[in-house]
């Protein structure tokens, strides 16, 4: 017997894998064709599988007839069929779920539109009433996440997710996504961080010619500062990056911090914890340690995977140039304001940098950051009739941080 293959319905069901392509064959061809092949008005709807291998191999096999009242109500069983017989994993189910809000959208329009025309709520061909028409529907739909979420088992944060996979991973991901090579989670942080990139550089380019009138240099700090006189910068604060790679960067902090610093001026430095021996081994080569602050984080904490620890403080490293004891007694708790990573991957808080800011400067004083990232320190130091200066090592985050600088201070 030759039955219809319709592929609108065939493309509903999920590829069987090898493994269960072969599993199939061979309960097939030892046991025969136990299940009968569904049909509706002769068109396979649910069997696709188990009618290829019975006639490639001139195996027997029984039909049985289901009625549907039209294509779309036959699409939705087929779904329906799948979600609840197949061991399928949560994206195959997801990718399922949207087909069929596809199809259940897709009614609600048409049942809006044969309203409008009931009703006399105006001419259905007019292009602004179908658009009022759709807003509607979607507004009273807005909830599908929540609808999807409950039929696949997953949170509404998951779905999210997996949507904007759904719209933006080209088709070899999804293939990897079926085939549980990957997760939604992963797929969905490398479009955000590709996207961020994509970002990142388009105000860059519009940044590359843009003039600011802070002391914001491009290069790198062991020698972009050599303009700088010795002994003519009053502190230093900054945020050198923390993994491993680029430990000796505090070595170049230290060196550049000997030269430049007032006697006794201060130079403050954020750190991680991983490394925090020979960084203070480093910095020690030129300055003297006076103390470390405290940075207590707010909101959710990070995770370090090397320790298995959540890290809810982060060092405030002081150092000096010579000694001389602060002239009024301050608190060495500063209290974060939570993340603050629009701008930059190791960005902190403007808010954060105000405590140090006022407690070790003077208003009219110099304040060199020679590891600016996004520009936050000159920001602040800006804000609070500091003289600002820096310098960035890449040109992506030096034209970022000029385009930030200049819409956030206009100068």
């Amino acid at each position: 017997m030759e039955l219809t293959i319709k592929k609108e319905f065939k493309d509903l069901i999920p590829r069987l894998s090898n493994e269960e392509y072969e599993l199939l064959t061979k309960s097939i061809l030892s046991d025969g064709c136990r299940e009968s092949i569904l049909l509706w008005n002769g068109v396979i709807v649910d069997g696709h599988n188990r009618y290829e291998i019975c006639t490639t191999n001139n195996v027997e096999f029984n039909t049985s007839d289901i009625d549907f009242p039209d294509d779309d109500a036959a699409k939705i069983w087929i779904i329906d069929n799948q979600m609840g017989r197949r061991n399928i994993n949560d994206w195959v189910k997801f990718e399922l779920s949207l087909k069929k809000k596809d199809i259940l959208l897709k009614q609600g329009r048409e049942k809006k539109k044969e309203e409008g025309k009931l009703y006399g709520r105006g001419n259905t061909k007019d292009e602004k009433v179908l658009s009022i028409i759709d807003r509607t529907f979607e507004e009273e739909t807005h909830n599908t996440q929540k609808i999807i979420a409950e039929e696949i088992g997953k949170s509404t944060g998951w779905v999210g997710m997996a949507e904007v996979v759904a719209k933006k991973a080209p088709e070899e991901i999804k293939e990897k996504l079926r085939k549980n090579e990957t997760t939604v989670n992963k797929v969905y942080k490398e479009i955000k961080k590709e996207e961020k990139k994509e970002e990142k550089e388009r105000i860059a380019e519009s940044a590359k010619d843009l003039k600011i009138k802070i002391d914001f240099r491009l290069g790198d700090c062991e020698s972009i500062f050599d303009d700088i006189p010795d002994g003519s910068i009053d502190c230093i604060i900054t945020d050198p990056p923390y993994p491993f790679e680029f430990i000796n960067t505090w070595s170049k902090l230290s060196k550049l911090a000997k030269r430049v610093l007032k006697h006794n001026g201060f130079c403050i430095a954020y750190s991680g914890q991983m490394y925090l021996p020979e960084v203070l081994k480093r910095m020690s080569e030129h300055l003297d340690y006076y103390w470390m602050f405290n940075l207590r984080h707010s909101g959710n904490y990070q995770l370090i995977m090397g320790r298995n620890i959540f890290v809810s403080w982060k060092p405030l490293l002081i150092f000096q140039n010579g000694f001389k004891k602060l002239e009024s007694p301050i608190e060495d708790l500063v209290h974060g304001t939570g993340m603050s990573k629009d701008h930059h991957r190791w960005e902190q808080a403007i808010d954060e940098l105000k405590y140090l800011i006022e407690n070790f400067t003077e208003p009219g004083q110099s304040i060199l950051d020679p590891f600016s990232g996004s520009g936050t320190t000159l920001i602040a130091s800006y804000k609070l009739n500091r003289k600002p200066i820096g310098c960035e090592l890449s040109e992506i985050e030096f034209n970022n941080a000029k385009r930030r600088i200049y819409d956030d201070l206009h100068i």
